[in-house]
């Protein structure tokens, strides 16, 4: 139990500090950097859990304007979501990068439970959780809409037709500081 309250004091801190815009420490980085990042920082752990990350980069050469270390955060917070709630025996979690016209869209998806339609654009409010078996609610998504929306971008997350989560969110192409 003084975990779980750790853990949450925890994302708290975070929350609070990624309600400044300011805190951004923005480089030029390749998408195709991105998705190693993604890659080094999950595979080893999600193998050793039995769960399969795919990581597929429509745009490898597309650079962004981003702070890596707050998009390392939201990678983190939205897999762990992820292996909370995965099911089954092909456990997966794949990772889908495109360039779209206003930016790069991001799709996670993995093959869990889902949410409810009503909740979806809820499991975005801190302390919200849509598992009623949790005694508390975590941050994990709230820090992930604060810091998409301070480089500009949006986040929502849909139900798969097949069952599980996509977590979406488009960055914007920049050129420079965030304006």
């Amino acid at each position: 139990r003084s975990l779980a309250i750790r853990d949450l004091i925890d994302e708290f801190d975070d929350y609070l500090s990624s309600h400044l815009q300011g805190s951004l420490r923005c480089q030029q980085v390749a998408v195709a950097d991105l998705c190693r990042m993604v890659i080094v920082d999950n595979q080893e752990e999600l193998d050793g859990m039995g769960i399969a990350l795919r990581v597929e980069d429509h745009c490898p050469e597309t650079l962004l304007w981003v702070d890596i270390s707050k998009l390392r955060r939201v990678f983190g917070n939205i897999i762990g979501n992820s292996v909370k709630h995965i099911k089954g025996a092909d456990r997966l979690i794949k990772v889908t990068v495109d360039q779209v016209p206003d930016g790069v869209r991001v799709a996670v998806s993995d093959n869990g439970v889902g949410v409810p339609e009503e909740n979806l654009d809820r499991i975005f409010e801190a302390l919200y959780t849509s598992d009623e078996s949790r005694s508390v609610a975590g941050l994990g998504l709230a820090i992930c809409k604060e810091i998409i929306e301070a480089h500009k971008g949006r986040i929502w997350a849909e139900n798969r037709p097949g069952g599980g989560l996509t977590v979406v969110f488009v960055l914007r192409l920049l050129t420079g500081e965030l304006a």
